[in-house]
């Protein structure tokens, strides 16, 4: 497909993350998640050229 431009818009969305975690047994708050030291969505861009992908990194829970 000559000349035809290919872009996506991949998002890691911070309330996915604090749901996959709310599922965890004996877990009953999450707070200050961060992706990337921010407490915004991931927007990651995917292109014919370009394909940014997540990757886990650490995760920490603190608890009582």
């Amino acid at each position: 497909m000559k000349g035809h431009t290919i872009d996506y818009a991949v998002t890691v969305y911070v309330s996915r993350i604090i749901f996959a975690v709310l599922t965890i047994p004996e877990i009953v708050n999450v707070t200050n998640v961060r992706i990337n030291g921010s407490e915004k969505d991931l927007h990651l861009t995917e292109t014919s050229e370009l394909q940014q992908i997540p990757e886990l990194g650490t995760v920490v829970i603190n608890g009582g």
